[in-house]
């Protein structure tokens, strides 16, 4: 009797040590794949940063609408003197561009 008991308890420690492992094992590849977004993330940021910066029309609204879509509160701090400089840039497009990311990445906008 004793001997059933304890192979029923060492098949439930082996069922539970499995599922523990398999948890850890998702839990890993989860983390992996988030670290990936977060990576590719910052990278987008960085290149819209760049493009920003640029004398190109189009490589600014390229940046604008980029840092408008990844709303992060560092860039934001780094690119708010650069988008109210474009709010008076001479193209309209980049001028309208600006103002708009500056609604959608301001503190004071309803997210």
């Amino acid at each position: 009797m004793v001997t059933y008991l304890l192979y029923a308890l060492s098949a439930l420690f082996l069922g539970v040590g499995i599922y523990i492992a398999s948890r850890a094992i998702f839990l890993l590849r989860d983390t992996r794949v988030k670290k990936r977004q977060i990576q590719e993330t910052k990278w987008q940021l960085q290149r819209a940063l760049e493009q920003v910066e640029s004398t190109d029309p189009d490589n600014i609204i390229a940046g604008l609408q980029t840092l408008s879509m990844l709303n992060d509160p560092d860039i934001r701090v780094k690119a708010i003197r650069r988008l109210n400089e474009l709010t008076q840039y001479e193209d309209p497009r980049v001028a309208r561009q600006a103002e708009a990311t500056i609604n959608k990445v301001s503190p004071l906008h309803d997210h």
